[in-house]
């Protein structure tokens, strides 16, 4: 299995050994010395409170679930938009099942605007949309990939990256590089330069 002996276990598959032992130290349950105590997280009680753990405590996610950031609490829990479709096709059909019509702020017609999230003002949520949406790419999860959202993911990292002040390393080179496996000593900045000339050239060759 992937990631063994710290698979992803728990209905929140909690994975990584960093991640096992920082519900322990939460807990003060024994859930890393042996494969008993790890597979503990699979059973009740822990297999439900280390998914609570996760969602609420380590990546703090409450205050995102009541203002309807589905677009953040994808990137927080994912890294990414990996699986980003089918999340928000299950989310959208259990609306009328639990009836949380009355909880819904930014869901529009079963959809979200990257504009309106937490996201929007993240650099590495930013390029993560840029990535995801870029049709000239690969990335899954995804399936309607659009230039223009890529656009929009791209652009805004080079703003946040702008108001930032570009930050660099001890070397002076860009601090941001090798993010969502681009490539590790590639730069963001450049990346999603690069990515916007391609797009622009895309768009007018098929205007000529």
């Amino acid at each position: 299995m992937p990631y063994d002996p710290w698979r992803g276990r728990g209905l929140m598959q909690i994975t990584f050994k960093a991640n096992y032992d920082e519900y322990q130290r939460y807990t003060g349950e024994d859930v890393t010395s042996n494969q008993l105590a790890m597979e503990k997280l699979e059973k009740a009680p822990h297999a439900l409170l280390s998914a609570a753990w996760f969602y609420a405590v380590k990546s703090k996610l409450i205050d995102a679930s009541e203002v309807d950031d589905f677009i953040w609490i994808t990137r927080v829990i994912n890294g990414g938009f990996n699986g980003y479709d089918h999340r928000l096709q299950y989310f959208n059909q259990s609306i009328p099942v639990l009836g949380l019509q009355g909880c819904l702020k930014l869901n529009r017609n079963g959809a979200y605007r990257f504009e309106e999230s937490k996201a929007y003002r993240e650099k590495r949520a930013s390029f993560a949309w840029g990535l995801w949406n870029d049709p000239g790419l690969t990335k899954r999860g995804i399936a309607i990939k659009t230039k223009s959202e890529a656009i929009k993911g791209y652009t805004r990292y080079l703003e946040l990256d702008d108001i930032a002040g570009k930050p660099t390393d001890k070397k002076g080179d860009p601090k941001d590089k090798g993010w969502y496996g681009i490539g590790r000593q590639i730069f963001v900045r450049s990346y999603c330069e690069t990515r916007l000339a391609e797009i622009s050239k895309g768009n007018q060759e098929q205007h000529d």
